[in-house]
């Protein structure tokens, strides 16, 4: 690109006459309104700069060919953009991207449509948004990574042969959302990774299915994630505790290995007792991954008002249902349901006290 057109496509002016002509675009779609259409607009021209009225119609029709609703199809295009996401790319040189895309939609809409067949054979109910690439995407939008990677095929041939994979599993795991996004050498060192942990191939299997993204992650990130963890628990759990527990709740290796302390130093002080630890631990395996901030907050939502229950009514909450305690019960849409537990059923924080125990209040 010529020096004279990149201060073109970043000069404030014509960034802002690129964001009123893809808005007044956007609006002309149907479902899009016209401040979602501003947002979405400036968010576009933003990462787009002063063509994005010019490269983002093209992909967003793209999209909207394939079954995707206009107004989902323009978020999922800032969400390719997001600068967290680094694929903004995609959009600028959509000639080159498209016909990757092209080819890996329809490889992912043969295999989601294999799964629905199985779980209607089987009788079961198939996981959330597998129906199709544009279900999956409206509802899940980071999962258009699968879209951009080269060579698919290769790498679930890879997958099936490390791991012993039916078709029938390889299906189900790109339902789950697997993540194949890194190189196919990590790929491979990451399957044997997860293999070696697991001990057996149908456990590591039982790990992939869980968190579909780890296979994106080196061996040497996640053996240093492993030992982060060992470490925050070091004189509570034992290594080998900890190994198990990451097997039964392999989705905390994809968190960032700064959480793990704080929630070890909340959940210690929850559990002094080693035996109360292990029991919530076990139960609760991902609790070793929450965030402190949502542990911290639970706890404050239960011992302030309105339920202003005691530390020690609170702690019996939490170990009778600590699995609860991962999620963020002081979500504004959350405390609005446990509320109308509490007040219409006499639960409190929505399950009941324990026996002998008096509601407060």
């Amino acid at each position: 690109m010529s020096a004279t057109l990149r201060a073109a496509e970043t000069d404030p002016a014509a960034i802002a006459a690129a964001r009123q002509r893809l808005q007044a675009y956007l609006q002309q779609q149907r479902g899009i309104g016209q401040a979602e259409a501003a947002r979405l607009a400036g968010k576009l021209s933003a990462a787009l700069g002063a063509a994005a009225d010019q490269q983002a119609p093209a992909a967003m029709q793209w999209f909207v060919g394939r079954g995707m609703q206009p107004v989902k199809a323009a978020q999922l295009l800032v969400r390719i953009c997001n600068p967290t996401a680094r694929h903004a790319s995609d959009i600028r040189h959509w000639p080159s991207w498209q016909p990757v895309f092209e080819t890996n939609w329809q490889l992912a809409d043969s295999y989601l449509a294999v799964y629905q067949q199985q779980c209607r054979d089987a009788k079961q109910r198939p996981l959330k948004a597998s129906e199709s690439m544009a279900v999956m995407l409206s509802s899940m939008p980071s999962r258009y990574r699968l879209l951009r990677v080269p060579d698919i095929p290769s790498r679930l041939a890879l997958l099936q042969q490390q791991l012993g994979l039916t078709d029938a599993e390889v299906c189900q795991l790109v339902a789950a959302g697997l993540d194949l996004a890194g190189s196919l050498k990590t790929t491979a060192a990451s399957l044997q990774w997860l293999v070696t942990f697991a001990g057996s191939r149908q456990a590591a299997l039982s790990m992939l299915r869980a968190a579909p993204t780890l296979l994106k992650l080196t061996p040497a990130t996640l053996d240093s994630k492993v030992a982060a963890l060992q470490a925050a628990w070091a004189g509570a759990l034992q290594p080998q505790q900890v190994r198990q527990l990451v097997q039964r709740s392999a989705q905390m290796l994809g968190l960032e290995e700064s959480r793990y302390q704080p929630a070890a130093d909340v959940l210690r002080s929850w559990f002094p007792q080693f035996n109360q630890l292990l029991a919530a631990a076990t139960e609760a395996p991902q609790l070793l991954g929450a965030s402190a901030d949502i542990l911290q907050a639970n706890e404050r939502w239960f011992t302030g008002p309105p339920l202003s229950l005691s530390r020690q009514q609170f702690l019996a909450r939490v170990r009778a249902a600590p699995q609860a305690f991962a999620m963020n019960l002081a979500d504004d849409l959350t405390q609005h349901k446990l509320a109308f537990l509490t007040q219409v059923h006499g639960w409190v924080g929505g399950w009941a006290a324990p026996a002998n125990e008096p509601l407060p209040g």
